[in-house]
Parts: C-alpha cells; sequence; structure tokens
C-alpha cells in the first residue's frame, strides 16, 4: 500500500518520528517571526519539542532497519512518498491562529496515543518513549488550547481568523482518529476516535467556533500518500546532506 516493506513495529515507529519531523520544520519557520518575543521562543521550544521526540523513535527504527546506521539516514534520505507522517503536519502554519490550531489538534492526538503507548506491558521502548514524549505533550496541549480559546473568544477579528483557520484545517482532521494497519496491535481505534472527539468537542464547546459542514477529506498522510507541501519541506529540509552526504562541522 505504501513505498515500502517494513515490518508494523518499524512502521509505526516511522509514523510517529516523521509526523514530529515535519511539524517541527513547519513550526521552525516561525522562529524570528513570531507576534511576540515571548511566543516566538514558546513555539520555537515546541518545534524543538517534537525534534527530540522524533529523534528518539528515529533511533529505534535505525536500529530494527538492516543497512541503515542513524536517525540521519531516515531524516535526510526518504523520499515523501516513504513519509508516513500525519497530513496535518505538513499543511502551511498560515497565520498565527492557524499554527495554533496545529499545535493543538496534534497535541490532543498524541497525548491519546503517548497515553496508550504507556500502558503496554510487552513493548519497553515504547513505553520510556512516550514517557519522556507525553510530559512535553501535556504542555503542548495546555499552552495551545490556551491560546485558542483566547483567539476564539477575542476580538471579531480574532474569531474570525480562528474561524477561518478550522475551516481550512477540519478536512484533515478526520486522519488523527483513524489507526493505520500497522498500528493496530497498539493503539484501538474506537478508543482513539470516540476520546479524540470528546477532548476537541470539549474545548470548542467553549468557543463559538462553528465546524464546517463540507465533506471531510481522507487524508493518508500515514500511507505514505501526501500534499505537495513535503516535497517542498523535505527538499528544504534535505538539501545539505543529500548534495554533501556524510558532512560533518
Amino acid at each position: 500500500m505504501f513505498a515500502n516493506d517494513y515490518n508494523d513495529s518499524v512502521n509505526l515507529l516511522l509514523f510517529l518520528a516523521d509526523t514530529n519531523l515535519i511539524m517541527s520544520q513547519r513550526l521552525a519557520e516561525w522562529c524570528g517571526k513570531g507576534p511576540t518575543l515571548e511566543l516566538d521562543i514558546a513555539l520555537t521550544n515546541i518545534a524543538l519539542d517534537y525534534l527530540g521526540q522524533g529523534r528518539l523513535f528515529y533511533q529505534q527504527a535505525a536500529s530494527e532497519i538492516s543497512g541503515v546506521t542513524s536517525e540521519d539516514s531516515l531524516a535526510y534520505f526518504r523520499d515523501a512518498d516513504q513519509y508516513l507522517n500525519l497530513q496535518l503536519s505538513e499543511l502551511p502554519n498560515g497565520h498565527w491562529g492557524q499554527t495554533v490550531l496545529k499545535v493543538y489538534l496534534l497535541a490532543e492526538w498524541q497525548q491519546i496515543v503517548y497515553s496508550r503507548l504507556l500502558a503496554l506491558s510487552d513493548e519497553q521502548f515504547l513505553k520510556k518513549a512516550a514517557s519522556k514524549a507525553i510530559k512535553e505533550t501535556k504542555y503542548h496541549l495546555q499552552w495551545s488550547s490556551q491560546w485558542m480559546l483566547r483567539l476564539s473568544n477575542g476580538t471579531d477579528e480574532s474569531f474570525s481568523k480562528m474561524q477561518q483557520a478550522i475551516n481550512h484545517i477540519w478536512p484533515y482532521v478526520h486522519e488523527l482518529k483513524q489507526v493505520p494497519s500497522y498500528a493496530e496491535n497498539v493503539l484501538s481505534q474506537l478508543q482513539l476516535e470516540e476520546q479524540f472527539s470528546k477532548n476537541v468537542s470539549a474545548t470548542l464547546d467553549q468557543t463559538k467556533l462553528v465546524l464546517p459542514a463540507h465533506f471531510v477529506f481522507n487524508a493518508k498522510g500515514m500511507y505514505g500518500i501526501h500534499t505537495e507541501q513535503l516535497s517542498y519541506i523535505l527538499a528544504e529540509m534535505q538539501v545539505i546532506q543529500r548534495n554533501h552526504p556524510n558532512l560533518t562541522w
């Protein structure tokens, strides 16, 4: 179904790693451009959290794939159709409110996923990685949900921009409720969908935002099917390593 022949364990690791890496790369675009210095630093730190989480999962994946020596090989030398990240992570940042919405939705999803990984009895690496990552995710969720509420319940302009953001982003949210076939042994489809919908609804109910009525896009980034945006992200991110392999500082 997608452009690799790895086993389920490796695909799950790449799914988690790729989503974190691409989200980190996107948020890094805000560095030096945030609306205030404090918010600029906060978002940059969140981007670094995503990068660190991605690296954890890449390192484990590299140890399980024959011929792969490091996380750099997985980050810099795969093509777009080999990435298994959620499409939400690759969407353009847009305005500040749209970025906040992306961080919020991903944080809600990651909190559920990491909580599930923590409950696994026979997957020591996943439990250890999730234990570290969920602490950061709780901060991401607190920070982004506060800004969601502040902007959505603020001025007419801020509300309008948040409504615009949710209209644009919402079709891709359906993918966050799905469990890829290679993760079915560790993640529950019903639990993920019900908990995610419940948590998001609880936050949106505190605002006047209206969910769009148009169709939901059946995104399949988790199977290597992406928007054109991912190719541009990878071209920028991978250019030095691909042109100068094994480059060291």
